[in-house]
C-alpha cells in the first residue's frame, strides 16, 4: 500500500472526507511508521550498510552523516582496507579517557555524541594520514508522502491502517472502537500491537539461520573471553 492508499483506507472507515483530517491522518500514518522503524527488532527496516566517513589529520573525532545518508545509530564501525575488515571495538566514554593512546590505525572508539541525523565517534587512536572507516547504521527514515510505500513487507502495511483508526477513534472519544486497534497497556493488545509483533517474527524467522552468542567474538579486536 502507498501513504495515499494508507491514508484514503482510514479516512474510509472513518467516514472523514476534509482536508484538515486527511492531513491530520497522513501524520499519524509518519508517526506510527516512524514508531514501527524505531521499535526493537525493527532494525532492519532502516539497515543501511557501508556507510563511510574519511579521518581528519590531527582529529579524533569522526562524523558519520555529515554528508549522504542521514544516521541515527551506528552497529558498527569497521577498518575495510584489511581482508577480512577490522572491526573496531566499541567501549565507553570514560574507559577511553582512561586509557593511553593507541597507534593508527584506531582498534576502538567511543560514541561522542549523537545528533539528530549525525553520530560522531572518538577513535583510540590520532589519524596521521586521511582514511575511510565504514560503517553499518541505522538511517533516518524519510516521510511518507503520495506513492511511497512503507519500507516493510507489504502484507504488512495494515499495520499502519490500524495504529492510526487507534489514534481516530480515541479522537472520536470512542475507546471500545479504540482499543480493537491500538491498545499498548491491555492484555488484550489491540491489532496494532498484534501485527507489529507479528512482522517481528516474520523479519527474525528463517529456515537455516545458524546463530549463537559470542559467535563473532573471535573477530573482535578486543574479544570477550568466554566463561565455562
Amino acid at each position: 500500500m502507498t501513504f495515499t492508499e494508507i491514508v484514503a483506507e482510514v479516512a474510509d472507515r472513518c467516514d472523514l472526507t476534509s482536508a484538515t483530517a486527511l492531513t491530520r491522518i497522513g501524520r499519524e500514518v509518519n508517526e506510527r511508521y516512524r514508531w514501527l522503524a524505531s521499535s526493537v527488532g525493527f532494525s532492519t527496516i532502516q539497515l543501511v550498510p557501508g556507510v563511510t566517513a574519511s579521518t581528519t589529520i590531527g582529529s579524533r573525532s569522526l562524523v558519520f552523516g555529515a554528508t549522504g545518508t542521514p544516521v541515527e545509530k551506528l552497529l558498527t564501525v569497521y577498518n575495510a582496507a584489511y581482508t577480512p575488515p577490522q572491526v573496531l571495538g566499541q567501549i565507553s566514554w570514560d574507559q577511553m579517557r582512561n586509557q593511553s593512546l593507541s597507534t593508527d590505525p584506531p582498534q576502538q572508539y567511543a560514541i561522542q555524541t549523537m545528533g539528530d541525523h549525525t553520530v560522531t565517534i572518538y577513535l583510540g587512536s590520532t589519524p596521521a594520514t586521511v582514511y575511510a572507516l565504514t560503517a553499518d547504521v541505522l538511517a533516518n527514515l524519510t516521510s511518507l508522502s503520495g506513492t511511497n510505500a512503507p519500507a516493510f513487507a507489504e502484507d504488512y502495511h495494515n499495520i499502519l491502517v490500524y495504529g492510526v483508526l487507534g489514534s481516530e477513534y480515541m479522537r472520536m472519544e470512542k475507546p471500545e472502537l479504540a482499543r480493537v486497534y491500538d491498545n499498548e497497556s491491555d492484555r488484550t493488545p489491540g491489532l496494532f500491537q498484534t501485527r507489529a509483533a507479528q512482522l517481528r517474527y516474520y523479519i527474525a524467522k528463517s529456515a537455516y539461520l545458524d546463530i549463537y552468542q559470542a559467535r563473532t567474538g573471535g573477530y573482535s579486536p578486543f574479544p570477550v573471553p568466554l566463561v565455562s
